[in-house]
């Protein structure tokens, strides 16, 4: 671009010559006129040409990085340290700074390089004086402590109380004296994360009831007081509590769903236990609930929090749930009709498996834990449900669609994970009732990064793609995502091009994706 004074230049000779030209037409202009205003044209155009040549001059020149300005160079470290990934998160500061002494003046400058100081735990106990220095290098620092800390380190994160923005202590060395980070205001801190403590005296105040900005706590319930008030959790939005006695843990949900009105997720490990909880309804505005535990000891817990309010649920159920159980009073609130069914199996064997369902209304509830020879065994003890099925996911090592006894007249999109363990073995055969056009086919990995399929064996799942009666189904779309189509060598490739022309031949259109397809509303909870 042009500097000012250039600017100022161009302007000034361009509006002179447009006041001129007006003049001239305005009284009658001769020939004298036109010979200078085509003599001030060629100086617009000398000047236009001068000031460009020297910008493309300016920009085509080699620049070393040294003489870059420091934001630059300092973000150009930062993209070096996130492609170093969160493992490494900085090393690559560190070694950018050993290059020169401008490097490590850049580096020590640039915050965001020092923001976080989650990876710096090793074999040994990071050094105090590092841990100091590391802390004071970010005005914004977002920190998730090292496993094994000594006091002094307590001593200096309390110190630094009011930058930090995420914090996790181990239950060791949780100490409520004053000079404990717990016991310090925390006006930037987002996340807290408390292992428990190590003796039975819950703080009676936390960060000085000053922590405006605390949205997520995760600690054991021995940490907190079910009789006492904390001002400083009450922006809470989402909380995971987990205790071994369940009258603390029930006391201590009651007190937090009051003193915390913006509370919309909450994940808690239930405890068996022989605590009657009061009948009286929580009041509540949960949007996610995710528990664990034993149904029968949860259940109460349900019902009290008028669960049928709460859009997402999800269970996970203990081993020792079986046969599997019947879980009508919490799947009858999905009143409206069931739009998608999600079915998750591990293993070779297919017994562990989980389910999803989500109604019309965006309503969603997952259950993990149960153990069924077959899953049309678990969908008939609740026929009561109404079905609309317009979404089925199967995620398993399946030689055919199982056996579900609903209606899939309606489906809209059938998807079918991959693991690349068993990326050999897809199904082959699905029928889907009398669902004579299928929308959508999506195929997706299942795990964090893609993988080659056969083109011969996509068409082998299409293909096995059929009505009751046997016919075939329609599929209007395929969708790969996180799954690639390889490149075979010369001799191979009459084959692939076979495979290929079938496969292009079966459906309308085929989309890739790089990225795998989540199909869960919620996520799955593992204690």
């Amino acid at each position: 671009m042009l500097l000012p004074p250039e600017i100022d230049e161009l302007r000034t000779l361009v509006t002179s010559l447009t006041r001129r030209v007006a003049e001239r037409y305005a009284a009658g202009s001769s020939h004298d006129d036109d010979d200078s205003i085509v003599t001030a044209t060629a100086a617009v155009l000398a000047v236009v040409h001068e000031a460009t040549s020297k910008l493309l001059c300016e920009r085509n020149a080699r620049i070393t990085i040294n003489c870059l300005p420091t934001e630059i160079l300092g973000r150009i470290l930062r993209e070096m340290q996130l492609d170093a990934g969160r493992t490494q998160v900085l090393v690559a500061p560190t070694r950018a700074s050993l290059v020169c002494r401008r490097w490590r003046a850049v580096a020590l400058a640039t915050p965001c390089l020092w923001s976080t100081l989650e990876h710096i735990k090793g074999r040994g106990i990071c050094p105090v004086p590092v841990f100091k220095s590391l802390l004071q290098r970010s005005e914004a620092m977002s920190v998730l402590l090292p496993q094994y800390l000594s006091p002094e380190h307590i001593d200096a994160v309390s110190a630094q109380m009011h930058r930090i923005s995420r914090l996790q202590l181990p239950a060791e060395y949780w100490d409520d004296a004053p000079s404990s980070p717990t016991q310090r205001r925390a006006p930037q801190l987002q996340f807290l994360a408390i292992s428990g403590i190590a003796r039975d005296c819950p703080p009676r105040a936390m960060f000085e009831g000053y922590a405006p900005m605390l949205q997520t706590l995760v600690a054991g319930a021995e940490f907190l007081s079910p009789s006492s008030v904390y001002p400083a959790l009450a922006g809470l939005t989402t909380a995971r509590i987990w205790a071994k006695d369940g009258r603390h843990f029930f006391e201590l949900c009651t007190s937090l769903f009051a003193q915390c009105k913006g509370l919309t997720t909450f994940i808690g490990h239930v405890p068996s236990h022989d605590y009657a909880l009061p009948q009286q309804p929580i009041v509540h505005n949960l949007q996610s609930l995710r528990l664990a535990g034993f149904l029968n000891d949860y259940l109460p817990l349900l019902k009290v929090l008028d669960h049928g309010r709460i859009r997402s649920i999800s269970l996970f159920l203990e081993k020792r749930n079986l046969p599997p159980p019947d879980l009508s009073a919490v799947l009858t609130p999905l009143r409206s009709p069931i739009t998608h069914l999600g079915i998750h199996c591990r293993g070779v064997s297919n017994d562990l498996l989980y389910i999803e369902l989500s109604d019309s209304r965006g309503f969603v509830r997952t259950i993990e834990g149960i153990w069924a020879t077959t899953i049309s065994s678990f969908l008939s003890q609740h026929a009561h449900l109404a079905w609309s099925l317009e979404s089925l996911t199967v995620f398993g090592t399946f030689d055919s669609l199982p056996a579900l006894g609903i209606p899939l007249d309606q489906l809209k999109m059938l998807s079918i994970g991959i693991g690349i363990e068993y990326s050999h073995k897809l199904p082959h055969s699905m029928r889907l009732g009398d669902c004579q056009t299928l929308p959508v086919l999506r195929l997706t990995t299942t795990e964090r990064y893609s993988f080659a399929v056969a083109a011969a064996k996509i068409v082998s799942v299409i293909r096995g793609v059929t009505t009751t009666e046997g016919d075939p189904v329609r599929i209007s779309e395929l969708c790969l995502n996180g799954i690639t189509l390889p490149r075979y060598m010369d001799h191979d490739s009459s084959t692939h091009e076979g495979s290929m022309s079938a496969l292009t031949a079966s459906v309308d259109t085929i989309k890739f994706t790089d990225t795998p397809w989540k199909t869960l509303a919620i996520p799955i909870l593992y204690m």
